[in-house]
Parts: C-alpha cells; structure tokens; sequence
C-alpha cells in the first residue's frame, strides 16, 4: 500500500494527539472504559449461573438482583481500570511533551517567568526583576478577575475553604479579592493568580515546582462543569499556600487584557502596561492575526474602539522585525 503526503500527514497528527493524550489524562479514562467493559463481559459470560442462583427469587426481584450486580461489577471494574490507568500515567512521566508542563523542570535563571502564549512585553519590567532579586522564596502575578467557582461572594468562600480544608489546609486565610469582582460581590480567595503572568525568583520557584500538580490533580477531583478550565490556576493557588511563599501582588500593568476593562481600575494611561494579555477576541482574531497574512492585514490596518488594542497594534507594528510585512501607512488610530 503507498503512503502519500496526506497519509503521512494524518498518521503523524493521530501519533501526537494519542501521546498528547496520554500526557494530559487520557491513560485513566481509557482504563476506566477498559475496565467496565472487562467486567461487563465477564459477568455476561457469568448470567447463567446468576440466572441458576436467583431461581427462587421473585422475578422482579430476580430482576433487580441480577442488575445491581451487573451494575456493580461495572462500577468496580471502571474504578479498578482507572486506578490502572493513572499508575501507568505516573510510572511514564513528563516524557516528550513535558514542555507543556509549565513546571516540567528546575528553574535554569534567577527569575522564572511564566506567561501564556497570547502575552507580550510591552516596557521594561526592572522594577519587578529587582523585587524578586532575595533570598526569600517569592511569586508575583496579578489576582485573576473573577471567581472561578461562583459569582456568588458566599458559595465561593465555601469553595475556596473546602478545597483548601482537601489540601490540609484548614487555616489558611482568603487574604485576597479579585483584581476585578469586588469582595461584595464574588468574596475572597487565597493567592489565586491568572496565569496570563506569574513571575517566581528561583528559591520560590524550586519551593513550588515539586507541589504543583499535586494540587492541580486535587482541584480536578473537587471541580465540576466550567471551573475545571481554571484546574491549573487553582493547582497553583494551592501549591503556594502549602509551600508558604512571599506573594507579591501585582498591578494590572503586568497582565492588562486587551480591552479597556482595566483603565481607572490600576491603570490611568496605556503607556504603563507592561504585559498585554490578549486574551479577548472582540475586534481582532487572537488566534489568527500571528499566523495568517491576511489577518495580520486586517489587524494592522483596522481602527480599533479600545485604546488598549490601538497601543498594542502601535507596538506590534514598531517591531524591528514585523511579522510577514511592514505597511506604509497604518490607521491606528
């Protein structure tokens, strides 16, 4: 059978995603399925003798009996195929895409900045990197804008604590309120930053490594639905009330999204942004203006309603090197 370009293609994406997959959690769902099927098939192949020793029952009893059993072999198989599965998941590591991790391997810097994918420097940041220059463990970032559990300022300090209390630790104080939702309105949190930019010297940093996806693992099991996107954060939140790190809180300077939702909340000019997070799709496309000409086209060339996005396209076209061209003129507004 020949092998074109496409084939060649398509296997090389399925390869990537199975080991993706195995990297990220797919070994105890597979187990798991692997598990209740085995012991689905085992206790068909047992029905008869079930059928033999529930002769006497009534048959809606019989019925009954026979079903919970099915259906409890099935729970217990699922849950001995998922136990299986994490092991092996344990036993193989970070492996090859351990740089998906972001705390996969020791700090090699003094400061260790971790930033999502759709994060730039804007200015300078010395000031910061002063900060973190101690001997004293130390994580900085700007608190996330919202719960991510509930909007409501009682549900999410029971959320908080009960996770805090899954984590053993009991005592451990909502010291914070969110760089958006007010304490009034969605209640407070322990540091629980956005991950769109945290920044650790190297002793904070090597304190927390080690924890971190210990806790994340414990948040996956506590959240339910849409806070389960915020996994990492909380991991995190987690790991650094365990470790006991300085936290230093930071302004919306360093991870002001691209809107104008922060200007008069810690931001009076967009001259002081230092990291834009361009997290919002409202009048550009995030995912497409760095990688497609004609969306970078239309990025360079659009008037903007957001002052944030006309200073980011300022900047991006200032580049010494602009991605694919550099227009004559821009309206940027």
């Amino acid at each position: 059978m020949d092998l074109n370009l496409f084939d060649a293609a398509a296997l090389a994406i399925l390869v990537f995603a199975v080991v993706a997959g195995i990297r990220t959690g797919a070994l105890p769902q597979v187990g798991g399925i692997l598990g209740a099927v085995a012991s689905l098939l085992l206790l068909l192949q047992l029905a008869p003798w079930l059928l033999d020793v529930t002769a006497d029952l009534d048959p809606i009893v019989r019925a009954l009996v026979v079903l919970g059993i099915l259906l409890g072999g099935v729970i217990v198989g699922e849950g001995l195929g998922s136990m299986g599965g994490r092991a092996v998941a344990d036993g193989l590591g970070t492996g090859v895409l351990s740089g998906l991790d972001r705390f996969a391997y020791p700090a090699q810097s003094e400061v260790v900045i971790i930033c999502d994918a759709d994060a730039c420097l804007m200015r300078e940041i010395d000031e910061l990197l002063e900060k973190l220059h101690t001997s004293h463990p130390t994580v900085a970032g700007l608190m996330a804008h919202y719960s991510p559990c509930h909007r409501d300022a009682e549900q999410n300090n029971t959320a908080w604590h009960r996770m805090l209390d899954a984590a053993d630790l009991k005592d451990h104080p909502l010291s914070y309120r969110y760089s958006i939702a007010t304490p009034e309105q969605s209640g407070r949190c322990p540091a629980y930053f956005n991950y769109g930019f945290v920044a650790f010297n190297r002793a904070g940093f090597e304190k927390v490594r080690p924890l971190v996806r210990k806790y994340k693992e414990l948040a996956r099991t506590a959240l339910t639905g849409h806070a389960l996107f915020f996994a990492g954060q909380i991991g995190l939140a987690l790991a650094l009330a365990a470790a006991g790190v300085d936290v230093l809180e930071l302004g919306p300077q360093y991870n002001c999204p691209n809107s104008n939702e922060m200007l008069g909340r810690g931001i009076d000019d967009v001259t002081q942004i230092r990291f834009l997070h361009f997290l919002r799709n409202d009048e550009f496309d995030r995912h497409s203006f760095l990688s497609d000409p004609a969306a970078f086209h239309r990025f360079s060339s659009a008037t903007f309603d957001a002052a944030v996005n006309r200073h980011f396209q300022r900047h991006v076209l200032a580049l010494p090197q602009v991605f694919y061209f550099r227009p004559a003129e821009t309206d940027a507004g």
